[in-house]
This record gives structure tokens, C-alpha cells and sequence, in this order.
């Protein structure tokens, strides 16, 4: 089995793409620090490196009742986010990301998306007759 830092070293990712649970809390907490939101059909959530960074800081250094006071942190995610947040820290000591992007979406609605698509594919070629 190769590692994960072996992939890293092959693939040379420039960017860590995130959905989805602990993304969505990081990046709503980054919202409410910059004071920015998401409006309407928005694709991506902001998130720098730099804000994940601050965010991190505070997450590892507060307990769970510090750490439900930071703005954009719900309930679900107080407990599970700190080992969340160290992954990703891990993810980025590992590797040469220079970006973080967070979907506004889900894995499962893109999944979703992908079959719907297949699906609308092969009504077309039997509407066609192939």
C-alpha cells in the first residue's frame, strides 16, 4: 500500500479540496471572521490557508465549551473537529498546497448529480433508438 505522503509526492496537489462536515464548519467559521457569506448559487465557500491556520490555532487551544462560543461552530462538529482540524493540518505540513477550495456542495450531491446525468444519457439513446 502506498502512503499518504507518497501520493502527495507523485501527485503534487496545489490544492486541497474539501465537502461537506468539517469543511463546512471551517469555513463557516472563516465567514464569520471576515465577515463575508455566502450569496445565492455561490460554488465554493471561502477558506484560506491563512484563516484555517488562525481557525486551527483556536480549535486545538479551547476546550469544547470555548470552543462552541467561536461563531460559525455547531454543536455537531464541537467534539469531532479538533481531530479534523489536525488531519487537514497534517494534509498541509505534508504537502506543497498553496490553496484550500470547499464546495458548497456535497460528495453525495454530486453523486447524485453524476447518476441523474447517466440516467438522462441513456433515455436520450433509447429515445434515439440506439
Amino acid at each position: 500500500m502506498v502512503s499518504l505522503k507518497e501520493q502527495i509526492d507523485y501527485f503534487k496537489p496545489s490544492n486541497l479540496i474539501g465537502s461537506s462536515g468539517t469543511f463546512d464548519t471551517l469555513s463557516e467559521i472563516y465567514q464569520h471572521q471576515i465577515n463575508r457569506f455566502l450569496i445565492g448559487d455561490e460554488e465554493e465557500m471561502p477558506l484560506t490557508i491563512k484563516g484555517f491556520e488562525a481557525i486551527y490555532h483556536d480549535i486545538i487551544t479551547k476546550n469544547k465549551a470555548e470552543r462552541m462560543q467561536i461563531p460559525g461552530m455547531i454543536e455537531m462538529r464541537v467534539d469531532m473537529i479538533v481531530v479534523a482540524a489536525c488531519l487537514v493540518k497534517f494534509v498541509l505540513n505534508i504537502s506543497h498546497i498553496e490553496q484550500i477550495r470547499v464546495s458548497a456542495h456535497s460528495l453525495k450531491e454530486g453523486m447524485i448529480y453524476f447518476i441523474q446525468q447517466e440516467m438522462i444519457e441513456e433515455d436520450n439513446l433509447r429515445a434515439s433508438g440506439n
